[in-house]
This record gives C-alpha cells, structure tokens and sequence, in this order.
C-alpha cells in the first residue's frame, strides 16, 4: 500500500498534470527531488494549495482529487485488491501465537494483518468503525485484535479529509488509553499527522506510568510533532525511545528472530528462507540462431597442463600474509603454491617440498590427480597452473620471471624519460581459464622497464613508459606482440614440475560472430569457430523535436543535442524551469581568471581536427540546450568569496577550508540563488588538502563538502585549475555545459525502449574506518526507476553482519534480505506498483547468502536478475576482415556491443569498442583510441532475460553518465553511480538511510 506522504505527491501530480497536459512525461519519476520542486513550484504560483509539509496537505489533496468518499474509497481500493502480505504481515502471527502481540492499531484500509492471520490459522478480531463497540471485549490469548482507525475498506466510510480525521470513535480512544496503561506501545509505519490520534498519545503519556513508547520510523531523527510527544514523555517521567528503522518488513523481522522461542524461531525462518523458492530456475545464456559472418581471433590458447599437483596440510605463523609466506618458503626451490584455509597446492619436487617445509608441515605431503573439471572449479587450481606456468617458461626460456609474468633478459628499444635513459623489454603475462570445458591458456603482451643501472625503473617511470608503448599497441602491434611470444611457446613440451609438462596448441581460439547486413562466413573459416556471438545494437537516445512536442532518437549524445533539444526541453518552453542559474565559490586571487572562463561558455568553439570523429563544434550553452545561463559576477551573492590562507597541519587546514567552503554554501542557499549549481574553484595550492591521510583521521575535502552539500539539496560542481587552463576547451565547455545542465535537475536525454516494467540497482561498498569490525562496511545502492534511465538515485546503508572473503566485502543473508526490501519499498514508493523484473549490478559475485537473501527481500518480483560485471584483464579479441590472403586483423578494435558467449551463466560484453563516426557514417571511431579494448566479463547468478536484453541494458546504461561527455562510459551507470556514493559514504552515514539524486553527487 502506498505511505500517506506518496499519495499527496500523486495526487500533487495529477493536479499539475491536469493542468499541464503537456508536461506529464516530465514530472513522470516523483521520486526525485527535482520532480517534486517543479511541481510544488507551481502549486504554490497558484496561490490557493497549502504549503509543503503542512499538516493538513493529505486531507486536503485527498478531496480536492476524489471530493466523494465513494471517490476516495475507490482509489485505494484499487491498491488493496491488489496487495499481498509481505514477510512483515506473515510474520505477525508468529509474534500473536507466542503471546509477544495482542492488538494492533491501525490507520491502514487494507486488511493484510487480518489476512496474514487467517493464513495462519489464527483468529483475527477485526474492528472497524462500524464494529467499534468489539474493542470492549477483553482480548484473549492467541488472538489478535485489528482496529481500522480510519475504517476498512471493505465495510466502513473511510476516514481522509480534515473533518473526517479530527475525531475518532469514543470507544477507540477509551480502549487505546486503557490498553497503553498495560502494554508497551510499538509505532510502526506512522508518521503522526493524524491529530485525532496524536491527541490520544499525548493524553496517555502527559501521566506517569510503567509502559513504554517505542516509535520507529525512517531517517535518522523524527519528525517534528513525534519530537515533541517523545520529549514530553520523557518529562513526564516515562520511558520514550525514537528507533530508526529499516521499515516496517525490517523491523518485524528483526523482533521474531530476536524474541521468537525456539518453536515458532523455527517457523519464521522458514517463512524467510520460503520466499526465496519464488524465482524460476536460471535461463542460461545462448546465441540467437544466426550464421557467424565474421571471426574475431583470441589470446586464448588450448593449453595442457601437469595432471598432478600436491596439497600440504601447514601450520602457519600468526599475523603472516600467508600467500606471501609461502612465497617466501619457496623461493629458493623450483615450485610455487597457492595458500588454502588450512595449508597450500604446491606443484614442485616433494623432497625439495618437504625440505622447505618441514618445520610448518602436518603430516605428509599429498599427490592428487587433477582434472580440466577441477581446474575449471577451482580458482585456487586455477591460480598454481598459473604461477607453474610462468615459472616454467622462465626455465625454458631462460627469460627473467615471477609468478606473475616472465620477461626478456635483453631489451628491444631504449627510450628517454626525464632526460634519464630506460631499456623496454618483451614481458608477458598468462591466465588460465575454462572456456566450454577447455582449459586455454590467456597470453597477454606487455614490457617490463629498467634504467640504464640495470635496476626495474621505479612504478612512476614504468607506468609512464607502460602506458606510452600500450597506447599504440592497437590490433596490428598487439598481434605482433602476441605471435613474438606464441611463436616460441606453441606445439612445444614445456618441463613442468615432477615430471609434469605444459604445451601450448598453436591455432588460438576463434569466435565467431554474427552482424546484420554481413554475409555468413565460409565453411573454410567456419571450422575455425569455437565460440559463438553477436554484435548487439547500441540503444538510442531520446531528445526533444526543434519542430515539434515529438520525440527523436539518436545513438549520439552530442548529435543528439546539436540537432534536436534537451528531452525536457517543455519545461523550458512553458516557463517553469526558464533558465540554468550559476552560483560560485572561488578565492578572490582567483575571481578574475575564474570569471572569465564561465563566460567563455556563451561562446561558440571548434574542436581540434584529432577529435572531429566525435565532437562536433560547441555552439555555447544556449544554442546547445535553449535557455540561457545565467552567471554570477564578482561581489553579487551568488558569488562567494572565500579566504583560503588556513594554518595548522594538514588535517587542520583541510578541514578548515572545507569548513569555510560549507559557509558559502549556507549563504548561497540564503540568497536569492537557492536552487543554483554552485561551481567551486579549486586552485592547484589547495593540492596538498585534497586528501590528508592521517594516523587518527582520513579527510577528503571533495567528499566532506560533496556531501554537506547534498544534505542540503544543494547541486556542486568542483572545477580544478588544470581544467579551467584545459588546452581542449571544445571537449571542455561540452562537459561542463551538460554536467550544469543535468545538475540543475533537467534531464538532457533518456533511453529508448521496450520494457518499462524493469528496474535497476548498483551495489558498491567503502569502509568506514571509524566503525567497529562487522559493522565498518558501507554500502551505496544506486536505483534506477525505470529501463528509460530516469530517476537514479542513491541509498547508503551499513552492513551490521558484513563478511569479508579476501579483500571484498560481501553481505550476510539477512544483510542482503534487508538491502532486497529497501529495494523493493523504494520502487513501489517511486512507482506505486512493484516493478515486473529487477537487475541487480554488482562488481564481486553474489554468493549464495546474498542470492537467497535479495530474493527473500523482492519477494514478489516476477524476474529477480543477478549480475557480476567487471572488466576481464586479460582476454582481449581481434576484429578481423577478409583480404586476399585471408582473414586478417582489421585495423579498428572490436565493434561496441560485440557479445560473446562463454558459458550458459557467462559472457563478454565490449561496452568499449568501434562505434559510428559521428561526421561519417561508413568511418568510425574509436573513443581514447589507445591499445585495444577490454570488455567486461558478465556472469548471471539468477536470471531469466536473454543475453541480447542484457548486453543492451548494459550498453544503453554506459550513457546515462552526465557528467562527462565522451560517448559512453565503460561501466553503466549503475554502478559508477553506486561507487560515488559508496565514497561519499562515510560523511553521509551519520545522517541516516535517505536517498539522494544521483546529480547531487555527481
């Protein structure tokens, strides 16, 4: 059923709408903030709707749309028929049978405890307006009396406007008053706006006596009129608590398995463990039935590996790193391991094993067989063939080496850096993986520098020089650079460990993929084929007719804009979101340059002829989005200057500065500018108070006024003096311009598709250094309302059980329950209905607790779909074409949107690839247009969408990050979202679970 506080909004929205027939697409997502400031905007430009937050705004919209209450008892009858009990009401039984429950007292019309109850087995007394006189018989043991405060939909007149709620039956105020004599009182789910009822509690409590008030609710603090009734309590000498809550499912699940006897504990855990038996079994991931017309050639290498490997049982030293131990142990012999809970795999000789081990070994060292099944189910196999491979090729080849890559002795080109001479050598570093039951060997072509001493260069340098020599490694080199190594490597024995040997097949494995418009391949190059994929249409953008109130769609943002207009643009042509305002906190040293540079995004600028192929020319903000930017000038109040001489240490003058930067916010949002984006100048001598790492305390000044600022509803964009003395001012003044458009709350462009019935979540984690062990892990839930890409939003929590497993975070059970049923409230909140189909994005996998514990909490999503996503780091494949002599690399990487199949649950996705050049269509362009990209590899854990729906999600998802202007990002905005506000985590923690739009914190 919807909260009260939603109804006022949809019904606030029905009025605007009925007003502004036009504009309903733009006020669609009330759950932003912006959505609701436009419409309360106008509202109050009327003249004659009460204010925000008065308390008679219920009542008052409930009439104004549905003036009968046959009207009104239709609207939300049409909710009740279609509300189920969830696990909070499922649970209520239990808490009757073990006598912890006896009455509830609600202002709800939907009967769900009533019918929760009767599932169950136990008696309910239902008590509404017209049975008031029933709350004179003395309750009973083991059943539960309901009271309907404001009626049951089912037989009395409810009670919604001011008149109807002012009073309540004589009878329910004599019953309440005597039964909180007796019982303590458990608010769940009320906001307190009701002054009948308020009226009662205040009269109970103004006496003294033994019972207690327990008023749960969300948000950190309560409202106004609850503040009061709990501080007024407490004065009269009673116990009064506020408990912030996870909801009213959260909250009734807590109290059964904290109080619940053992038997009925039992039955609630099988109520909880029953939900999430709802999902169907997992579709598997599968290629449409289409002819493969081109080959894209792999790294990946069919590889033979010892079939034997030895597990010794250790007894570790305490406070060790025990992979590093190992390491350690091992070096002066030819063997490698892999750490396991209780001891290692080992490949190696087992005398030379046991000598190095003898003094930490328990019992013998044992041989085991091993297969390409166990290899494939084993990271930790996975890992030893690794380490085993590269030690033995070192040996083979006589190259330098590690267990993580071997290099050449000699070098193949020298190159200067910082007038200091380094040698480049040939490295190259190996995965195992199992692809469709092939155990395939993962060649990656890198360089290993050193200086002309003879030492490695140190990381600076050898990043540096790293990165010049990967930039132009593009399909022709990497080739190159691959066959340099296979061509010593392949149909050779390469002497392993014991015995035990590794070879490498020469022909590398091929995907074959399908393009629409491409004939099919030949059956001579068919048979090279060993996985399958497709190329998966980009999704198009949305924007605004120039011409018309019509949609349009591009694949290009820019283009798109150029061309067309905002997607919100009739928020701008009828007059309620008129201009883009600036407001702007800059040093006054700086004010000057600082100034002149905003202007300059009134002007018109061309893009260097390198970046033609995306960028088109920046006509000025407001040729590209149609109204006008209005900016401050030095000494008006919209235009904040700030001293930033601070003293102390680090830490003092950060947090001095970040202090003085959150009083110019408080003054900008006093001023006349209130709903300003509010730029902050960050000079290059605030450098060293970015980040302070201190032994008692971290502080980031971005983050620290990042988040104050979003408390306040205030939008922030901080401009460094690096991009303000940018040298590519066309790419400059394009992300700016849309970065203060999307913070001014508009909406630049949307997604084109199908399904409206699916909604997506971001998962990412930070830590809270401050908090204790099991409760320091926090998590930043971003949420998208609907498949169009509106309404990003989002969520902090904190894990209270959180479980780590290496360095990775991961969720208990009912952590992952909890997160599930913040989900699925938020979205019913946004949507009035529980959305068809759920996605949840996730960087590390979702281990079975989370997947049990997400499905419990969306109990009631047909299609609960579960993705791991992360960039793979070392499969890379070549786009092919077909010349004379064959089929051979193409000189542009793989196209964006390629899809290739690994496994039923797997598969690789380039979200960076070759896409369409936006000044020809038969060329193309490649974003960065450094070394080849690497796509991301998507696992499923539970799911029933095609790969193609997925893929696409995924693809349309890249571009809805507005605050930057390349094409697309490489991950989607789910979690690029999730990230940020995992970071900004720890400064919004204290301030409770509230949501935030994602354009605050962008």
């Amino acid at each position: 059923m919807p909260s009260a506080e939603r109804c006022i909004w949809d019904w606030k929205r029905d009025i605007f709408v009925s007003n502004n027939p036009t504009l309903r697409e733009t006020v669609g997502e009330l759950s932003l903030e912006g959505t609701r400031k436009r419409i309360q905007s106008w509202l109050d430009r009327q003249g004659h709707y009460p204010p925000a937050g008065s308390e008679n705004e219920y009542s008052y919209f409930a009439e104004t749309c549905y003036p009968s209450r046959t009207d009104r008892k239709s609207f939300f009858h049409a909710y009740v028929k279609k509300a189920v009990p969830h696990i909070g009401y499922r649970l209520i039984p239990l808490l009757v049978q073990a006598g912890l429950l006896r009455t509830i007292w609600t202002t709800n019309f939907d009967g769900l405890a009533s019918r929760a109850c009767s599932a169950a087995d136990v008696v309910c007394v239902e008590i509404g307006m017209d049975s008031a006189i029933r709350t004179l018989r003395p309750p009973i043991e083991g059943e539960l009396r309901v009271v309907s405060m404001h009626g049951d939909y089912r037989y009395d007149s409810l009670k919604n406007t001011v008149g109807e709620l002012a009073e309540q039956d004589e009878n329910f105020r004599t019953e309440l008053s005597i039964e909180l004599k007796d019982c303590d009182l458990v608010v769940l789910g009320y906001s307190g706006r009701d002054e009948s009822i308020m009226s009662i509690l205040r009269k109970v409590y103004s006496s003294p006596g033994e019972t207690r008030l327990f008023w749960c609710g969300f948000g950190a603090e309560p409202p106004n009129e609850v503040s009061r009734l709990i501080a007024a309590t407490r004065n009269n000498g009673r116990e009064a608590f506020y408990v912030p809550t996870g909801g009213f499912d959260d909250t009734i699940t807590r109290l059964s398995l904290s109080f619940l006897d053992a038997k009925h504990l039992g039955n609630a855990k099988e109520i909880i463990g029953s939900l999430s038996a709802s999902q169907a079994p997992t579709k598997l991931f599968a290629s449409p039935p289409i002819e493969p017309t081109t080959l894209f050639k792999s790294n990946a290498y069919p590889i033979t590996c010892p079939s034997e490997l030895f597990e010794a049982k250790l007894e570790f030293p305490a406070d060790v790193r025990r992979g590093q131990w190992l390491q350690e142990k091992l070096s002066s012999i030819h063997a490698c391991g892999v750490a396991t809970r209780d001891g290692a795999f080992l490949y190696g000789n087992p005398r030379e094993l046991q000598a190095a081990l003898r003094h930490y070994l328990i019992g013998q060292i044992v041989r085991h067989a091993v297969s390409e099944t166990d290899i494939g189910r084993d990271h930790r196999i996975r890992s030893l063939v690794r380490k085993g491979f590269l030690l033995s090729i070192k040996r083979h080849l006589s190259t330098h080496g590690t267990t993580a890559r071997a290099w050449e002795k000699g070098s193949y080109e020298s190159r200067k850096q910082n007038g200091k001479l380094y040698h480049i050598h040939h490295a190259l570093r190996a995965e195992i993986n199992v692809i469709a039951g092939r155990t395939l060997a993962v060649l990656m072509p890198e360089v290993v520098v050193y200086d002309s001493a003879g030492n490695l260069a140190d990381l600076d340098t050898a990043k540096i020089l790293q990165n010049q020599v990967y930039g132009y490694q593009h399909n022709n080199i990497f080739d190159r650079d691959l066959r340099h190594w296979v061509d010593r490597l392949v149909n050779i024995e390469i002497p392993g460990f014991d015995g035990g040997i590794f070879r490498i097949k020469k022909a590398p494995w091929y995907a074959g993929i399908s393009e629409i418009g491409k004939r099919p391949l030949d059956e001579n190059a068919r048979r090279f084929v060993k996985q399958s994929g497709l190329v998966v249409n980009d999704m198009p953008l949305l924007f605004s007719s120039r011409s018309s109130n019509t949609e349009v769609k591009d694949i290009h943002p820019i283009r798109g804009l150029v061309t067309n207009r905002p997607w919100d643009f009739s928020l701008t042509s009828n007059g309620l979101a008129p201009q883009t305002d600036l407001a702007v906190i800059c040093p006054a040293p700086d004010a000057n340059v600082f100034s002149r540079f905003l202007y300059q995004l009134n002007e018109r600028t061309t893009p260097p002829q390198t970046e033609q192929d995306y960028l088109l020319p920046y006509p000025g903000f407001t040729a590209a989005f149609g109204l006008p930017l209005v900016i401050p000038i030095p000494g008006d109040s919209g235009w904040q200057s700030i001293n930033d001489n601070v003293e102390g240490d680090r830490l003092a003058a950060a947090k001095a500065l970040a202090q003085r930067l959150c009083r110019a916010l408080d003054n900008i949002r006093a001023s006349t500018r209130p709903g300003a984006v509010t730029l902050i100048f960050v000079p290059s001598r605030w450098e060293s108070l970015k980040v302070v790492q201190d032994p008692i305390e971290s502080f980031n000044l971005h983050d620290y006024v990042k988040a104050y600022a979003a408390r306040a509803g205030l939008s922030t964009q901080f401009l460094r003096a690096e991009t303000v003395q940018s040298p590519q001012p066309c790419r400059v003044r394009w992300w700016l311009a849309l970065a203060l458009y999307a913070k001014a709350l508009r909406t630049p462009w949307r997604l084109d598709c199908i399904d409206d019935e699916t909604a997506y979540v971001g998962i990412g984690y930070s830590i809270d250094q401050g908090a204790d062990n099991g409760s320091h892990i926090l998590l930043g839930c971003s949420h998208l309302y609907s498949s169009r890409g509106e309404g990003l939003q989002f969520r902090l929590g904190r894990l209270e059980n959180s479980i780590i497993k290496g360095r990775n975070p991961f969720m208990s059970e009912d952590d992952a329950r909890r997160t599930g049923e913040t989900i699925r409230q938020l979205f019913f909140d946004a949507k009035m209905k529980l959305p068809s189909r759920v996605v949840v994005h996730k960087r590390t996998r979702f281990t079975e607790e989370e997947q049990r514990g997400l499905c419990q909490g969306l109990d009631g999503v047909k299609n609960v779909e579960l993705i791991e996503i992360n960039i793979d780091e070392s499969l890379r494949y070549l786009a092919s074409k077909k010349t004379d002599r064959g089929m051979e690399p193409d000189t542009f990487p793989v196209p964006r949107g390629t899809t290739i199949i690994l496994n039923g649950h797997s598969a690789l996705v380039w979200v960076h690839g070759s896409a369409l050049n936006i000044q020809n269509p038969k060329f193309r362009y490649y974003q960065g247009k450094r070394r080849i990209p690497a796509p991301l590899y998507i696992k499923r854990y539970i799911g029933q969408s095609d790969v193609m729906q997925v893929a696409s999600e995924i693809l349309g998802l890249s571009k809805m990050n507005w605050n930057h202007f390349d094409f697309y990002s490489q991950m989607p905005a789910t979690l690029t979202s999730a990230n940020s506000i995992a970071q900004v985590g720890s400064y919004l923690n204290a301030f409770g679970s509230a949501a935030y739009d994602y354009r605050l914190l962008i």
